[in-house]
């Protein structure tokens, strides 16, 4: 268990559109799948820049927690992902398979 907080991407009218949950501390696990942050965007609201918004405000918020690197964790086949962390910054570090699936893990600078 670490301090760990979940943040929503909420329009005027209370509409949901994403979350992020945000981890201070790394534990053995965390380090290899999960990271310091995990998010989604809800299918309808895909593609709009959401992703990228809300990202950039959760790493601002582990800057002022004083993390100096994030680490996100991603399946290979989630594009859309990568290429969010790719466009924040992200830089792949290595990647491990998981039950026949690819995982890749992203190191951002803050």
């Amino acid at each position: 268990m670490v301090r760990a907080e979940t943040l929503f991407l909420v329009e005027d009218n209370g509409y949901i559109i994403g979350a992020i949950n945000l981890r201070y501390a790394m534990t053995d696990d965390l380090l290899k799948l999960g990271g310091h942050m995990s998010f989604g965007i809800r299918p309808e609201e895909r593609q709009k820049g959401y992703a990228f918004i809300m990202v950039k405000l959760a790493l601002n918020r582990l800057r002022t927690s004083g993390i100096t690197r994030a680490l996100v964790t991603i399946t290979r086949d989630n594009k859309a992902a990568q290429k969010t962390i790719r466009k924040i910054g992200g830089k792949l570090e290595n990647a491990y398979e998981s039950n026949g699936t690819v995982i890749d893990r992203y190191w951002i600078s803050l």
